[in-house]
């Protein structure tokens, strides 16, 4: 499937390289990358990412990262990882889904904020969906649900709603 224009035009948000990934994530204690993914994200815990499309900060929590864990097998998701603060500053979360998924576990969630992104991985253009929970009080929680898909396997109706950002600054290193 060749992808739209629309899509095509729109710029990465966030340049991922594998190789600083591994270089930021080496510092992290563990032996497997897996490890020290998630070592790096509990650096973040209960820490508040500011996000001008939500005009709030967004709230890293150990339930997240403990999910995130069970969902980070394959090793893009774990070099991922190392971005994930810069995904939640800059993504555009214009989705919004009113209904919690599970009305009786999540009494308190108002709204589910998503964002399609597109980040460039190792020079190869990629989509990343992003979740960001609401609550009744107003705090925002990134859900760890991070969903990576091939570039050209969005349809000309998911490229009309996404909204890229151009990012003129460097990789960031932490």
């Amino acid at each position: 499937m060749i992808a739209s224009k629309a899509v095509q035009q729109i710029k990465p948000i966030v340049e991922i390289s594998s190789q600083e990934a591994k270089k930021i994530l080496e510092k992290e204690a563990g032996e497997t990358l897996q490890d020290r993914a998630i070592s790096f994200l509990k650096r973040f815990k209960d820490k508040r990412i500011y996000n001008s499309s939500l005009g709030a900060d967004i709230k890293i929590q150990r339930g997240s990262i403990d999910k995130y864990r069970r969902f980070s097998a394959k090793e893009d998701k774990q070099v991922l990882a190392a971005y994930i603060p810069d995904l939640l500053e800059k993504a555009d979360f214009s989705k919004i889904t009113e209904a919690p998924y599970d009305k009786i576990k999540e009494k308190n969630i108002k709204a589910y904020h998503k964002a399609d992104c597109i980040v460039s991985f190792d020079g190869k253009t990629k989509h990343v969906r992003l979740t960001v929970k609401e609550d009744g009080a107003g705090n925002y929680f990134w859900d760890a649900q991070i969903d990576e898909a091939p570039y050209q396997a969005w349809s000309r109706k998911q490229a009309g709603g996404i909204k890229g950002l151009q990012v003129n600054r460097p990789v960031r290193t932490i």
